[in-house]
């Protein structure tokens, strides 16, 4: 191994290390783990990679390649927390190692290291690797889409004799890319792709010799990859294609429908605080970087500064555009600017290296490094010790509790009818969310039911009616939430021809034994 790549190696390995740990030592919370883990137990379990599926139902809000992965993570590490994250723990490092490059295409080597490690122990990606969504891997796309822009660039700048057949391969692989990218999330994976397309076309109204995007090999891979799913399930199922448009993105952009922040002040605060904040320990640079480059260059206006050159007007494209698009969408989550935050690391590290001396350089950049590396590590065991009433993983142990409980306890007279090892209750949730996360854990063997009926969510008194008609029905046990606690019990132990006690509950849930009640001869 060369020199050279030595240092490479030892991000990613140290990037893994960050992405994996205790991965699986926190439980999965609701509602957003919960419903991703479940696709992917279910995608393993029907064995139907192609078309997602929730409840043993057709699961059209995502394209599939994320559930892809957390399938494959399943497959290796089972059907637990670590495997259903395990995509992301491995996906992290690459990531970083996107970032690095990409710093290196934009500056030089040595920024491109300092925006990996920077990457790396930032909060915001972190968190992010450690939340089972679609985002961090359509981070890694989107952020590849930047890199192979960038590094048709550079080859098409060396005019070398073999320049324009290797440029044509890097513009191929950034299509690619930016296929994959819609592949993951849909339409916001194409919004990297729109800043570069715009900086592309200002650079060449500007005369500054960028290679030709307009491939027609890349541009059939971009469709092949990125669409191709798309028709081929809309030529299957009828309707989808009204569905997909009407509901996925006209009804998330245009409407609240979804109630993901749509104030028109939430921007502030659900991209605001995770770009402003998510660097971390890294923010403390920022005052002694503002001494350092006190310089009348530095102090240059913003329309100079991009204007001169190209890489700051990148920059600024790419964290802008997008962040604008995402405002005026009226579905907003923090996690939707996580492709874009690696313009902040980059840009810090280009500061930290054009700011201090090496030997400066390399004392702050190694004990911020150190130190936040020390915190995120405390913050994922945390995450563990304390409890979270979101985490499905407690309410699954405590269920396990009260089952047995049930199994064993003689709740009526028809039990001298039942076998002599009686099945299993029966799991039922009774609240707004379909606790899919509770679902994964009990292996899909979970009911859903509402006080009231809706969607496809059976009434709570039409479920107990069930019950009392068969008297060698199986326990039940009913989970509820605190807040619905009163609500339930009044309707559970309050029908006619079932018996029902409480178990002991679990932190912000209460759990109910119902069985069919004792008949006379």
């Amino acid at each position: 191994m060369t020199s050279a790549r030595r240092p490479t190696l030892l991000l990613f390995l140290f990037a893994l290390l960050l992405g994996l740990a205790f991965q699986g030592s926190r439980g999965l919370y609701e509602t957003t783990e919960g419903r991703y883990a479940e696709v992917g137990r279910e995608m393993l379990e029907s064995g139907d990679w192609w078309i997602p599926q929730l409840n043993y139902e057709p699961h059209w809000t995502k394209p599939p390649l994320t559930y892809w992965g957390i399938a494959a993570g399943i497959a290796l590490a089972g059907p637990t927390a670590l495997g259903a994250r395990l995509v992301n723990g491995v996906a992290f490092p690459f990531v970083v190692l996107a970032v690095t490059w990409l710093g290196t295409l934009l500056w030089d080597r040595r920024t491109g290291q300092v925006a990996g490690l920077a990457y790396a122990t930032s909060l915001f990606p972190i968190v992010a690797a450690s939340t089972i969504s679609t985002d961090l891997l359509l981070t890694l796309w989107e952020v590849l889409t930047a890199a192979f822009y960038w590094r048709a660039v550079r080859t098409a700048e060396d005019q070398g004799e073999n320049s324009a057949r290797a440029t044509r391969a890097w513009v191929f692989a950034f299509w690619t890319v930016s296929g994959l990218a819609f592949l993951t999330k849909g339409p916001p994976g194409l919004l990297t792709l729109l800043a570069v397309l715009v900086f592309h076309g200002t650079g060449l109204r500007r005369g500054w010799g960028l290679p030709r995007l307009a491939s027609p090999s890349g541009l059939i891979a971009f469709l092949v990859v990125g669409f191709g799913w798309y028709l081929d399930v809309i030529h299957r199922t009828p309707g989808l294609l009204g569905y997909l448009l009407g509901d996925e993105v006209v009804g998330r952009v245009a409407t609240d429908q979804f109630r993901r922040n749509p104030e028109w002040y939430k921007p502030l605060f659900v991209y605001g605080l995770p770009l402003g904040l998510g660097l971390g320990g890294w923010l403390v640079h920022l005052r002694s970087l503002r001494r350092a480059h006190r310089t009348t260059a530095a102090r240059r206006p913003l329309r100079e500064t991009l204007t001169g050159d190209p890489i700051h007007l990148f920059l600024f494209l790419w964290l802008s555009l997008p962040l604008a698009v995402l405002s005026i969408s009226l579905s907003r989550l923090p996690l939707y600017v996580l492709p874009f935050f690696a313009v902040l690391p980059l840009a810090l590290a280009r500061a930290l290296v054009t700011g201090f001396s090496k030997e400066t350089l390399r004392r702050r950049v190694t004990r911020t490094t150190a130190i936040m590396a020390i915190l995120i590590l405390a913050l994922k065991v945390g995450s563990a010790v304390f409890p979270s009433r979101s985490d499905m993983s407690s309410l699954y142990a405590t269920i396990g509790a009260a089952s047995m409980l049930a199994s064993s306890s003689d709740l009526s007279r028809e039990a001298a009818l039942r076998p002599s090892r009686p099945a299993p209750p029966l799991v039922v949730a009774v609240d707004e969310s379909a606790l899919h996360g509770l679902q994964f854990y009990l292996g899909g063997r979970l009911n859903w039911a509402r006080t009231a009926p809706e969607g496809s969510a059976p009434s709570l008194t039409g479920l107990i009616s069930a019950i009392a008609n068969e008297p060698t029905s199986a326990p039940h046990l009913f989970v509820a939430r605190e807040t619905r606690a009163a609500a339930v019990e009044s309707t559970l132990c309050g029908s006619v021809g079932v018996e029902c006690r409480e178990a002991p509950p679990g932190m912000g849930w209460r759990i109910w034994i119902v069985t069919p009640e004792a008949r006379g001869p």
